[in-house]
């Protein structure tokens, strides 16, 4: 079955490599690029899909879909566009791409991604008593977005994965799995990732793809799941992940939330990661899309320290809400 598939990636490569040489030199040259990013995506998913296919255990299935998923986009675009500059950053921040192509976008990623979990048997919540609770913490960070007006809510999807992770959807989704939740320890932790998450959304990270193929006058299939999956969870530039840790720590000191709590989730990610190396089998992806945790630690420590002066009172670590799943700005517990 995997050389059928194989076979197939490499025909419809030379009908597509064939189909060129009636083009202009630099008409040829971007068709080639579309040809190669389109031929690795299917390659890649083919090879995901029969590995799944492989998978005795639903959970890591799971946590293998979205390891194949970020790899192959991220193997792939170094050789796309190249490394990006400061001055192609800078352009593609002005870059807009539409609300409602974000929402098609979104649609697609998260269509791939329920029909998966329903293939291969993981329960997926989108309504209870945990996920209200998780949509009232990312409610509270909301207002603190700089483009908050961009999303009139947010849909948080619980998925009873025992992997340790988080994810943003664009279009205003966020899937957390029933093994973070039940590993943060706080409250506090649990907002830091999401703020985190929240981020990505808020500076459009997500959309860096589509905004490479817009300046290239190029069209993107957003109807396609498999590639919009490709590109939704590709890991993220090294200064995106700064970014969001930033926002992360100053948006949960603002709501009185203690930042150490992140930097000890951080740690403790890290240290799982020295003792699974090198096979890293239980590490989140949070983790690992996200380079050197421990050194993420540090900054995140370093960076509550500068702030601590405009906002003393954030402290509030919210165990005990996180054990009765109550946000913090209903009930706070004493210490």
């Amino acid at each position: 079955m995997a050389n059928a598939k194989c076979s197939l990636v490499i025909m419809h490569y030379i009908r597509m490599q064939s189909a060129c040489d009636t083009f202009s030199t630099h008409d040829r040259r971007i068709y080639r690029m579309l040809v190669l990013f389109l031929t690795w995506t299917f390659a890649s998913f083919a090879f995901a899909s029969y590995t799944l296919a492989q998978q005795p255990n639903p959970q890591d299935a799971f946590q293998e879909f979205f390891d194949k998923l970020a790899n192959q986009s991220n193997t792939f675009m170094p050789g796309f566009l190249g490394e990006l500059s400061e001055e192609q950053l800078k352009k593609l921040a002005e870059i807009e791409i539409a609300k409602s192509a974000e929402d098609t976008f979104g649609d697609r990623v998260l269509k791939g991604f329920l029909d998966h979990c329903k293939e291969k048997k993981i329960k997926v919540l989108q309504n209870g008593k945990e996920v209200s609770y998780l949509q009232s913490l990312c409610s509270a960070v909301k207002p603190l977005m700089k483009n908050a007006q961009r999303y009139t809510t947010f849909d948080l999807i619980l998925v009873e994965s025992e992997a340790t992770d988080a994810y943003s959807i664009p279009g205003g989704r966020i899937v957390v799995t029933r093994g973070l939740l039940e590993t943060v320890g706080t409250e506090a932790a649990l907002v830091g990732v999401m703020a985190h998450e929240l981020s990505h959304l808020d500076r459009g990270h997500q959309l860096l793809t589509l905004k490479q193929m817009k300046m290239l006058n190029q069209s993107f299939d957003v109807r396609n799941p498999v590639e919009s999956m490709a590109i939704a969870f590709k890991p993220f530039r090294p200064e995106f992940e700064t970014q969001a840790d930033s926002d992360a720590v100053r948006w949960m000191m603002e709501l009185q939330y203690e930042p150490k709590e992140l930097a000890r989730l951080l740690q403790s990610w890290d240290q799982r990661q020295e003792k699974q190396a090198p096979w890293m089998n239980f590490v989140p992806g949070f983790v690992k899309s996200h380079p050197d945790a421990s050194k993420r630690s540090r900054r995140v420590l370093e960076q509550s320290n500068e702030l601590r002066i405009l906002w003393p009172n954030a402290t509030y670590t919210g165990a005990k809400n996180l054990e009765q799943r109550i946000p913090a700005n209903k009930r706070r517990f004493p210490r």
